[in-house]
């Protein structure tokens, strides 16, 4: 995914649960200045 690494610290895609049981992809890392965990919602594919 495009700019990804820019802001994330080692990114992983994950699996998150969504509402009606349902599931959806995100990107999650962490802030390279601060440390904060992130996520990013992805579209479907």
């Amino acid at each position: 995914m495009q700019g990804e690494t820019e802001y994330a610290r080692d990114p992983q895609e994950v699996v998150m649960k969504r509402k009606g049981g349902a599931e959806g992809r995100a990107m999650t890392g962490a802030c390279e200045k601060c440390g904060t965990k992130m996520f990013r919602i992805l579209w479907k594919k």
